[in-house]
């Protein structure tokens, strides 16, 4: 008897546990097109999404009320099965990903140019729920958005890098240049240092770097930067 491809029994429908907190904290079930739903919503209103590497993602506002101060509002999402992504799958998705359309073998691989993804790798993928077939195409290979979230993430790692802090400017200085004292000359004072606080924020992107007044204004920066790159996926999708 011939045994059957490896993703004849599919894994059931991508789930997310989606965790609301407002007044209360409140949580419920959502599948793909719910959850992608809400994240177009929040990304129409404006509001703050980042991406997390497990998949899920996070939706962040202020309310405003006649009267009242504005609160923070925050929604979480996690899927069921964490995405987990090794380096191999990472490589995998993103080739999936940048193609039209990808189908997938009777013999459970996945083919597309000179490529080839083995049957048990296209089956783990699919375990994670990283990869979904529709229902009107089972064959055809689709990227879920857990997985585009949990690429985009990774992709996109920011740093913030901490300030230098009390030094002396007259380690610094060139020939010809004079060395600026800050702080008192009483003992066990600051005598002849000055105080940086600047920093700055980067991305494993390579795409994001800039200078910020202090660590905060770093980190400020990279979150802005994670949102920009978060709507502009879903802008895509």
């Amino acid at each position: 008897m011939n045994r059957p491809p490896a993703l004849a029994a599919a894994p059931g429908p991508l789930l997310f546990l989606v965790t609301r907190t407002v007044e209360d904290t409140t949580t419920a079930t959502y599948d793909e097109p719910a959850a992608l739903s809400l994240l177009r919503r929040a990304a129409r209103r404006g509001f703050s999404i980042q991406a997390h590497r497990s998949g899920g993602f996070r939706i962040q506002w202020q309310a405003h009320r006649v009267g009242a101060p504005s609160t923070p509002r925050t929604i979480t999402a996690e899927p069921m099965t964490p995405a987990r992504l090794t380096a191999t799958m990472r490589a995998d998705l993103e080739d999936i990903a940048a193609r039209a359309r990808v189908r997938r073998a009777p013999d459970g691989t996945i083919r597309f140019g000179l490529s080839r993804i083995p049957r048990a790798a296209t089956a783990r993928l699919h375990a994670r729920g990283l990869l979904t077939a529709p229902a009107d195409d089972p064959a055809r290979v689709v990227v879920t958005l857990s997985a585009r979230l949990a690429l985009l993430a990774e992709a996109h790692r920011t740093w913030t890098k901490a300030p230098r802090g009390w030094y002396r400017p007259a380690d610094d200085i060139r020939p010809g240049e004079w060395a600026f004292s800050a702080g008192s000359f009483r003992p066990g004072g600051k005598s002849g240092k000055a105080h940086d606080r600047t920093s700055s924020a980067g991305c494993s992107c390579k795409q994001f770097a800039e200078f910020a007044h202090d660590r905060a204004d770093a980190a400020r920066r990279a979150r802005q930067h994670r949102e920009a790159v978060a709507a502009a996926m879903l802008a895509e999708l």
